[in-house]
């Protein structure tokens, strides 16, 4: 239609919402990452997914038995409520993310590139393998919720299934139609602040939750500057922060002081290098990322030239023991909380998609619910499933990376 990459991305990451739910969508939450052609620039979209206000750090006793199963691993809670349920919910992002990077940097309007993902939800997807498959395999918590049952299972309870791909079964979702078709009609923040998100806080409080219509009303994405790191001589752009992107550009400083790329390919002295590598940064993650506004973060230090160097020499090519993070006289850190000690289990739900024109301008979006499903509650009329972002969190009190309010 005329637009550019970031016009296509946005369009894209709505219409993906509507056609991977158990992935992503208007209830997660994410990160837009563009390099801007004509001004030579790289610009950001931070949207993650926040906690209520009222969230307290004990909100999710201890079950006193083995790590959950989720994806970080944490040690799993009474009724395993940070992974599944209302509980589990915190405030999402895409909409008022994606929103404000188009009104940045794109050229169509926000109606415009929301009609693939309204006509997707009215007409329906066609129903795969692959979407029977991530409905039967979380069956048991999807139908606890009545809007997500009513949405993705058939008549009969079951999970749909196509019988021929030549005549699919189609899944549709006329309720986040009309969701959809209220975003395009009244903007963003309708979703944020109109009788919706009233609707969105007060069904997740009559299922236990702190949510209230004043934590959407207080939710916005903001822009950043991004994270920019070199690699040889190539230049990363990307988040900086609590997120994958600080961790990737520490990674990705180690491998270049330690010459990977310079031995062959996949080779088992590249691999073990690259897997130690990563082991090694991720401890750095679990013991001192958090939310800066909550918690001092010393994050250039975890970049300096000094510790990268340190971080390189403790690297060893023959049989490596369990990473432990850096020291923290080392890195600056100036409290003395407890490190977070997770196992990081497989379960996970993320879109990540990627654009570029024909100008030069790319984009880089990840955008999640967090588990396959989220929370798997659907609020009914709605449409929108909602994530478990609070699963993002420590559920061990006195963490960095603990549970609070607005974090």
């Amino acid at each position: 239609k005329g637009g550019n990459a970031i016009d296509a991305a946005i369009a894209t990451a709505f219409a993906s919402g509507v056609a991977e739910p158990w992935m992503n969508g208007l209830g997660g939450g994410g990160y837009f990452v563009a390099w801007l052609a004509a001004e030579g620039r790289s610009v950001a979209v931070d949207y993650p997914m926040r906690s209520p206000a009222g969230a307290t750090q004990d909100m999710f006793p201890l079950a006193g038995t083995a790590p959950d199963a989720a994806l970080f691993g944490w040690p799993a809670t009474v009724d395993n409520a940070n992974v599944v349920g209302h509980r589990a919910i915190a405030i999402p992002g895409s909409v008022d993310g994606l929103a404000l990077a188009l009104e940045r940097f794109g050229t169509l309007s926000l109606a415009e590139v929301l009609e693939p993902a309204i006509e997707i939800a009215e007409r329906g997807f066609e129903v795969t393998w692959h979407t029977t498959y991530w409905i039967a395999r979380d069956a048991a918590n999807l139908c606890r919720f009545p809007g997500s049952a009513a949405i993705y299972f058939d008549a009969n309870g079951n999970a749909p299934v196509s019988q021929s791909q030549l005549t699919p079964t189609r899944l549709r979702n006329p309720d986040l139609a009309r969701t959809l078709r209220g975003i395009a009609e009244n903007g963003p923040r309708w979703f944020y602040e109109s009788e919706i998100a009233e609707t969105f806080a007060s069904h997740f409080r009559e299922h236990g939750g702190t949510h209230t219509a004043d934590d959407f009303r207080r939710y916005r994405a903001r822009e950043i500057d991004p994270r920019v790191v070199t690699y040889g001589d190539h230049t990363i752009h990307t988040v900086p922060g609590p997120s994958g992107g600080s961790t990737l550009a520490q990674m990705l400083r180690v491998v270049d002081r330690l010459g990977v790329g310079s031995r062959d390919h996949n080779s088992p002295e590249a691999l073990h290098l690259l897997a130690q590598i990563g082991r090694r940064a991720y401890a750095d993650r679990f013991s001192y990322f958090a939310d800066p506004n909550h918690v001092d973060v010393p994050w250039e230090a975890f970049l300096s030239d000094d510790y990268v160097t340190a971080m390189a020499e403790s690297i060893v090519e023959g049989p490596a023991g369990k990473p432990s993070a850096g020291a923290r006289e080392q890195l600056g850190i100036t409290h003395d909380l407890a490190p977070s000690v997770p196992e990081y289990m497989k379960d996970g739900s993320t879109t990540h998609l990627s654009a570029i024109d024909g100008d030069g301008n790319a984009v880089s979006i990840t955008q999640t619910l967090l588990a396959g499903w989220g929370s798997r509650v659907t609020v009914p009329g709605t449409g929108v499933l909602f994530n478990n972002g609070m699963m993002w969190f420590d559920p061990e009190p006195g963490r960095p990376n603990s549970v609070a309010g607005d974090k």
